[in-house]
């Protein structure tokens, strides 16, 4: 039972009782798991096209383009504090002078080919100019252990210069990937955050105008309004932009447990409610006025060399987009007659298999919001992936699957996963108005009994926290999908800090 106190904390930001008890439930009995009936491939639920087909595709959306809202959606919120794991590490290995890791060594042997190197450069120099430092002759004078302990202290430097803001760091530890320089193109310096508005030049735009949504965190909106004021600028003259921006929604956000049920609460014993994943982006999504929405991650762009090819394949997974709802609404359409009837319910039945022969079962199908996921082949990296699953209604549909959605238990639904050859890049162009030009309520096709549980530590106790339907997983659950192979060359994103040596992240 709440207290009133937690009565009143929930209903300030919009969380309902109802909501609280359902996610109880959900730590309580544990989220049923998704059932996959096989791994989606090649000529089984992922298309590939060729070069002609390609071609047409990309023409279909360029023709049709500037009669369409065009939305680019992306989810920019995420910290880059993980990126610099193997530099937190180093630190604590100078502190215990211990033996540094390879990705330590690796990010120093390839420091100067790193994108911020020159603006880190800027700041060492600013230090060296403020704080003694060793001369030449000192160091060639020292013991080997004094060499060590100047090595590692010049290590310390140059890591606390990039990751903290003291003595004109860089403090890229606590700033978003939106704000981290990417690339150095010929000492042009460019941010995650104008890679977003290039694309948007090459194919994300419609009649001369581009319109791009950031969904960011509260702390970093002005420092990210105030770049973008600055790229608009220097671009305005390609483009004329509209950007808007929103956070993740305080009514999204779910409690935590201990391992007895026990709600988690803060010091001042108020409940610890947390934000809930990309999943909570449904909300924002489901907010904005558009027809075709383009969604990519912040830190997935790549270098000028690789931009233009990869804007193809955008344009061919809009070009197929626009390919397929004309298809369905051409079924829809053909329902007056009897023999549209006929073959709308045998579209279905092979699509789907599932046999519906009534025009409210065969629009209940067919009318939805509508998704093309490009899909690169499976390298290994660790998330979801293209699957088809068992529907409640006894239909087979395309889902993007990870691997904490299926029961780990079952060795069959592990092999399964295992099978999979392909990889989801969150590389998706969206249709989001109805047959009648009204937009969809996007809450309505959310598959509220899928999300995540994951262990964590707080305060020293094992707690149990719990993320909404991952926003390309159960909170498009309802939507028709459609996979389609793109080139691995067109996903290059930054997770890690070494991630920038990678060939699509050179200038």
């Amino acid at each position: 039972m709440l207290s009133t106190s937690e009565r009143a904390q929930i209903e300030k930001v919009g969380i309902s009782e109802s909501e609280i008890e359902k996610q109880l439930l959900n730590f309580r009995n544990g989220i049923k798991p998704i059932l996959l009936l096989k791994a989606a491939t090649i000529k089984d639920g992922i298309s590939h096209f060729e070069k002609e087909k390609e071609e047409e595709l990309i023409q279909l959306y360029r023709r049709f383009k500037d009669s369409l809202d065009v939305v680019k959606f992306v989810p920019a919120s995420g910290a880059a504090t993980r990126m610099f794991k193997c530099l937190f590490e180093g630190l604590e290995t100078i502190e215990n002078n211990g033996e540094f890791s390879d990705d330590f060594k690796t990010f120093f042997t390839k420091l100067m080919e790193m994108p911020f190197y020159v603006k880190l450069s800027l700041s060492l120099i600013y230090n060296a100019k403020n704080h003694e430092q060793p001369t030449k002759e000192m160091f060639e004078n020292a013991s080997l252990k004094e060499k060590r302990v100047i090595q590692r202290a010049r290590f310390k430097q140059v890591i606390e210069t990039l990751l903290y803001e003291k003595d004109m760091g860089l403090n890229y530890a606590n700033l978003p990937k939106a704000l981290l320089i990417f690339h150095d193109e010929n000492d042009e310096f460019k941010t995650a955050l104008e890679e977003h508005f290039l694309e948007c030049i090459s194919y994300a735009n419609s009649d001369g105008k581009g319109r791009i949504h950031f969904t960011v965190s509260k702390e970093h909106l002005k420092a990210i309004k105030s770049l973008a004021k600055t790229i608009v600028k220097k671009h305005k003259k390609k483009l004329s932009f509209k950007i808007e921006y929103s956070v993740q929604k305080e009514s999204t956000n779910t409690i935590a447990v201990y391992e007895n049920l026990e709600p988690v609460k803060t010091k001042d014993k108020a409940l610890m409610l947390s934000p809930s994943g990309h999943g909570a982006l449904l909300e924002n999504l489901n907010d904005i006025d558009a027809q075709l929405i383009f969604i990519k991650n912040i830190d997935n762009v790549s270098a000028n060399k690789w931009q233009v090819e990869n804007a193809k394949y955008k344009e061919l997974l809009a070009g197929r987009l626009l390919e397929i709802r004309e298809n369905i609404h051409n079924l829809l359409n053909g329902l007056i007659h009897e023999s549209g009837m006929k073959r709308a319910s045998d579209v279905i039945f092979s699509r789907w298999g599932i046999r519906v022969n009534t025009e409210k079962e065969i629009k209940h199908i067919l009318d939805r919001p509508l998704r093309v996921c490009g899909m690169v082949k499976n390298t290994g990296e660790p998330g979801g992936g293209p699957f088809w699953v068992n529907m409640p209604d006894g239909s087979k549909e395309k889902q993007i699957v990870e691997s904490s959605q299926i029961d780990l238990s079952n060795n069959e639904q592990v092999e399964i996963f295992k099978n999979s050859t392909h990889f989801n890049p969150v590389d998706l162009v969206c249709w989001v108005g109805n047959h009648s030009g009204e937009k969809f309520d996007l809450m309505k096709y959310r598959d509220d009994n899928t999300g995540f549980i994951s262990n964590k530590s707080y305060q020293g106790k094992d707690i149990k926290v719990q993320e909404l339907p991952g926003l390309w997983n159960g909170a498009m659950a309802g939507w028709i999908t459609e996979f389609v192979e793109v080139p691995l060359q067109t996903f290059n994103p930054v997770k890690t800090v070494l991630d920038l040596l990678n060939e699509g992240h050179k200038g």
